[in-house]
């Protein structure tokens, strides 16, 4: 009896296993996450250099003129960075605190600029305050900016016991709440996820540390909660190829086994490294798309932000750019459900042939 409560736990744990990874399938993935591809493959629309010069340009002259407007200096400061020029729009965000001083905006600003600059420690100092005056900004997303800078400083100091964004959340999670849970709870994982695409999307998208960031917390997972491998690993050859112009060697030992975990739905190394380089290159193209307008709304001296408002703007809701192999996920999808009816159908089928054994074995001791 006892034995065969034994193999029937057995099964019915494998099953309830197979369930969880049966969920964590590519086509969910990008579901719940339909931003996150398009973003480390630089696939949404974003301005061109043509556009932060002329940017640069038109609001100078305003300036020139002795407009004071904060928010000149803002846009002014972050066309510089955009640019490159981050001492520049430092050194903007320093004169505009003089005139207006102790405003979210400046101190948010001054401390992006700083870290794009490679000086953390200063940066993490403005990052703080602007979290102290508006901690719901951008939807929190300082908050995560602020956890990431310090998980560099940490890693630069090798004070941290792990280079994994994830289990650094987890540490700061459980000294906030005084507990020790495992795993970050979905909705503060979600939260740093959408943190994390908010850096990009508005700063450096193909930044390797966003990357690697993000591709931590997607491969995550607990019981309650499958893990995005394929998008996690596809972050991780994304942070590589933009790096370094190829996927290393330990990236490529780790992505393999994480994507060995697999029940179903398997892809493999090679098709999703084919995917991200023609995710990448659908990018720059859409990018040079964007530089050509640009440019020429530069020389038929049009103003940019209505062009690019009627251009793009309005495309942007209606057409996804890069939805890859829609067919191939609807496939996807049908074929999950032909497996998950046949889960379903081996557990009743084992439930009853266990039952059997049951009744046959209480017979026998009646008898």
């Amino acid at each position: 009896m006892r034995a065969i409560l034994t193999v029937f736990i057995l099964l019915f744990s494998n099953f309830i296993n197979a369930c969880l990874w049966d969920r964590d399938t590519y086509a969910m993935e990008k579901q719940k996450f339909p931003d996150a591809f398009e973003l480390m493959t630089g696939n949404f629309d974003r301005h061109s250099n043509s556009y932060y010069q002329w940017r640069i340009a038109k609001i100078q002259t305003q300036i020139d003129k002795g407009n004071k407007d904060p928010l000149l200096f803002d846009d002014l400061a972050v066309a510089y960075s955009k640019l490159g020029n981050d001492k520049k729009a430092i050194e903007l965000m320093k004169l505009k605190e003089k005139f207006a001083p102790n405003l979210y905006e400046t101190f948010a600003n001054l401390g992006t600029f700083y870290i794009h600059d490679g000086q953390f420690e200063e940066g993490l100092k403005y990052i703080n305050k602007a979290i102290k005056i508006n901690p719901e900004a951008h939807f929190g997303r300082e908050i995560y900016q602020k956890y990431l800078v310090e998980f560099i400083l940490l890693n630069k100091k090798k004070e941290s016991e792990s280079n994994n964004f994830y289990i650094f959340l987890i540490e700061k999670y459980n000294a906030k709440n005084n507990s020790k849970e495992k795993f970050l709870p979905e909705v503060e994982n979600e939260k740093a996820i959408k943190g994390v695409l908010g850096m990009m999307r508005f700063g450096n998208y193909n930044s390797p540390i966003l990357l690697n960031a993000l591709g931590d917390l997607l491969l995550a997972d607990s019981y309650n909660t499958p893990s995005a491998k394929r998008l996690a690993t596809m972050a991780y050859m994304a942070s590589d190829l933009y790096n370094a112009g190829s996927v290393s060697l330990k990236t490529k030992e780790n992505i393999q086994m994480f994507l060995s975990m697999q029940e179903r739905d398997k892809n493999t190394y090679e098709e999703l490294l084919k995917e991200v380089k023609k995710g990448i290159l659908i990018g720059k193209s859409r990018y040079a798309e964007i530089e050509k307008k640009e440019t020429n709304w530069v020389i038929e001296n049009k103003d940019l932000d209505i062009e690019f408002a009627q251009d793009f703007y309005a495309k942007t809701d209606s057409k996804n750019k890069n939805d890859v192999a829609p067919n191939n996920q609807n496939r996807i999808t049908k074929s999950e459900d032909k497996i998950s009816k046949k889960l379903i159908i081996g557990l009743i089928i084992t439930l009853v042939i266990v039952g059997i054994f049951v009744i046959v074995k209480l017979r026998k001791k009646h008898i």
